[in-house]
């Protein structure tokens, strides 16, 4: 700033000077050119053309010097840091999507944060490796905690809780039918092998001789 301001007061004292220089030499130079009609225009303007050229040369050195000058330094910024989404409701439910693809994330087998009670609850209640009683079980430990995280993730703790018990209910009753439809079939078998047992023994038994009266009314 000190730089161009001294720059800025030559500058403007030489374009002074050039201005005083330029009147006390014109005078003389018209009262010579009325003494020669022919070049009555000739020094006034290689005055002016000298002015301009100078004039011009220290402008050009003036923008030099201003394009030089040392210009603050600009402080460094820190990084800007990426968004981090403090919902642990929305991280379990991302976390969730982003496992289900091939190569996808994992969950801790043993969780330290309710978060990753969650997720590993989350996992462990999919199609592939269901294990609903340790799910569950996850999921009940994270209704107990009083801890913020835990609090914000009690809503879909819950959500998945009762959904995880109906299907284990339904499981239940499902391996019930199974089983009874089992043992239903099981009795059908063994009342058909009785069945089969007693139409053997039928056949193997003798055929008892046909009466004589039989046969000739049978005849008539």
């Amino acid at each position: 700033m000190k730089l161009r301001e001294g720059l800025n007061k030559w500058l403007r004292r030489r374009i002074a000077a050039l201005r005083r220089a330029h009147l006390r030499a014109y005078p003389s130079a018209m009262s010579w050119s009325l003494r020669a009609p022919r070049l009555a225009l000739h020094p006034s303007r290689s005055l002016m053309q000298t002015f301009l050229r100078r004039l011009i040369a220290l402008a050009g050195l003036a923008a030099v010097l201003q394009g030089c000058a040392v210009q603050p330094a600009q402080p460094d910024l820190p990084p800007r840091a990426q968004p981090v989404d403090d919902n642990p409701t929305r991280t379990a439910l991302a976390f969730h999507a982003a496992s289900q693809k091939p190569g996808g994330p994992q969950a801790p087998a043993r969780p330290q944060t309710p978060l990753q009670q969650v997720q590993l609850a989350l996992q462990l209640g999919g199609p592939n490796n269901a294990d609903l009683p340790r799910a569950m079980a996850l999921l009940e430990s994270v209704l107990r905690s009083d801890a913020p995280q835990a609090q914000q993730l009690h809503p879909l703790a819950r959500l998945l809780h009762e959904q995880y018990n109906a299907r284990q209910r339904a499981d239940a009753a499902a391996e019930r039918a199974s089983a009874s439809a089992r043992d239903a079939q099981r009795r059908a078998d063994a009342l058909q092998d009785k069945l089969d047992a007693l139409a053997e023994i039928e056949r193997s038994l003798p055929t008892r001789p046909a009466r004589p009266g039989t046969r000739k009314e049978t005849a008539r």
